[in-house]
């Protein structure tokens, strides 16, 4: 019986201390199941290339070096990468140049003692300052200079000012709101980190391109991330269009006024108006508001009236009337426009007040109406000009 006893106290204390071991190895705890995750552990943890013994768990190849060791993984198996530290026997040394960036905002602020004994150079302090301003210019364009009282081991702005450089006016902000003013919300940046805070107010950083710039009150938006329309920017990083206005670019208009034709419907009732431009959906009208029908029945005695030679109800208002298209004469019927040629054009043959028949052609092309008219009359007892 005691042996028995004997054995199961040193079976029990086995236990415990294998137990105790495991609590205090941040290696088995972090239950790593890859050797990259198993070295990031801690100093002292390795990873064994092979399993120790078959069927354990892969978290097992994750222990402390020593352990590793004693549980029979040879140093060749066991991957640890330390890192290593050299101090170089010569120290390196360089030249280092700076200069401040072209047209950088500066704030300068000298000391004034501003106690009797100033008196007497008050003419030359503010001498001082003009010269400084005028020196300044020449380095940047944004330039501010600003005064401070000195008092016994402390920085004291002048009644009515306040800011960390007394550059703000109480009559214009408080000194709670310096930075709350500059922030949209409490999880902000203080002027959407693009700009400064100065007096409460975000003073949003110039960019080297001067086409681009930041812009809103928090200097939350520039124009530089824009889709562009005609190289034009919309304003902020996600467009939003002015009323009537529409397009990623803010580029097509809503409005369809520009699409009315003479009888007040959009594109005649023979198309669709984008962006406030007609679409002719009928391939015999054409034009700004799809009204001109080149070959439609009736266009040749619409024009009739103005080519009859000198006769008809316009004779005496052809310069008036009769303007809104460009004329063109032809020798005789041959020298026409023929379909396929031009434009869609209409051939017309009418007759005038002497019973004359008289040819010409009707089309529109891209710019302006035209009229090709053959210069003599059908018989030869009434040849005439047209005027």
């Amino acid at each position: 019986m005691d042996l028995k006893l004997l054995l199961k106290s040193v079976l029990l204390g086995v236990i415990c201390y294998s137990s105790a071991q495991q609590e205090g190895n941040e290696c088995i705890k972090a239950n790593a199941k890859s050797c990259g995750v198993c070295i990031q552990v801690g100093a002292k943890c390795g990873w064994c290339m092979e399993f120790l013994k078959q069927g354990e768990a892969t978290s097992t190849r994750c222990d402390e070096l020593e352990s590793l060791r004693k549980r029979g993984c040879s140093a060749a198996k066991v991957e640890n990468p330390g890192g290593s530290q050299l101090v170089l026997k010569n120290k390196a040394s360089f030249n280092l140049k700076f200069k401040r960036a072209e047209d950088y905002p500066i704030d300068l602020y000298y000391l004034m003692d501003l106690s009797y004994s100033m008196k007497d150079n008050l003419e030359n302090v503010k001498n001082l300052g003009t010269q400084l301003m005028l020196e300044m210019s020449k380095i940047t364009s944004d330039f501010r200079i600003g005064e401070i009282e000195k008092q016994p081991g402390c920085m004291r702005c002048n009644e009515g000012r306040i800011g960390r450089q007394c550059e703000c006016s109480t009559n214009e902000v408080t000194s709670e709101d310096l930075d709350k003013n500059c922030r949209k919300d409490n999880g902000t940046d203080i002027c959407s980190n693009n700009g400064d805070c100065v007096c409460g107010t975000c003073e949003c950083k110039k960019r080297e391109n001067p086409e681009e710039r930041y812009s809103g009150k928090f200097c939350e938006c520039d124009n530089f991330n824009c889709d562009r329309s005609n190289n034009k920017l919309c304003g902020v990083q996600v467009c939003i269009c002015d009323a009537n206005w529409t397009g990623s670019a803010c580029d097509c208009s809503l409005d369809t006024t520009t699409c009315l034709a003479s009888n007040k419907q959009i594109c005649n009732g023979r198309g669709t108006c984008e962006c406030g431009t007609c679409k002719c959906t009928d391939a015999k009208f054409q034009g700004p508001t799809c009204e001109i029908c080149p070959t439609c029945p009736g266009v040749c005695t619409e024009h009739k009236r103005c080519r009859a030679f000198g006769t008809g109800e316009k004779k005496d208002t052809c310069k008036r009337d009769c303007s809104y298209f460009n004329l063109i004469k032809v020798k005789d019927r041959d020298k026409l426009p023929q379909p396929g040629q031009a434009f869609p054009l209409m051939h017309c043959k009418e007759r005038d007040a002497n019973d004359c028949w008289f040819y010409y052609t009707y089309a529109v092309n891209k710019t302006e109406k035209e009229v090709h008219v053959v210069e003599t009359l059908a018989r030869e007892s009434h040849l005439q000009e047209p005027y």
